[in-house]
């Protein structure tokens, strides 16, 4: 299961001419789980950024980053790397908060994993964000 924040049009676009993979073909309901749409689901706010927040977890998402070419001859830079890292991190990190407070019903097999995926491992990546706190 990829997990996504606020998977788009856009990105789906991306991912088609970056790489020539259709999303809408190739990926099922299954298969991916957004945290905005699960935030919503709740009556959180969504957006990586206002979950933090709501959560009270400590993110630093430079726009300027972001922003930046990533398809720049010779690689990324280290902070793009880490920025990357930070977003997929903060993807499961927000994503297992989100399931505790409201667990998935029986019949949504994926996220039922995905809930059991973050027990097993919320202790680490609460230590990962103990040391930047």
């Amino acid at each position: 299961v990829k997990v996504v924040a606020s998977f788009d049009l856009a990105d789906k676009g991306k991912l088609r001419n970056s790489f020539g993979w259709d999303f809408t073909a190739r990926a099922s309901d299954t298969s991916f789980v957004d945290v905005a749409d699960l935030a919503r689901e709740r009556s959180i706010p969504h957006g990586m950024w206002k979950m933090s927040k709501f959560f009270s977890i400590p993110m630093l998402k430079l726009k300027s980053i972001g922003a930046s070419n990533w398809a720049a001859i010779g690689g990324l830079k280290k902070d793009q790397v880490k920025y990357a890292a930070d977003d997929a991190f903060f993807q499961l990190y927000l994503m297992g908060l989100i399931l505790e407070r409201q667990a998935p019903s029986s019949e949504q097999t994926g996220l039922q994993s995905a809930l059991a995926a973050w027990r097993a491992t919320a202790e680490s990546m609460r230590g990962l964000l103990d040391r930047v706190d």
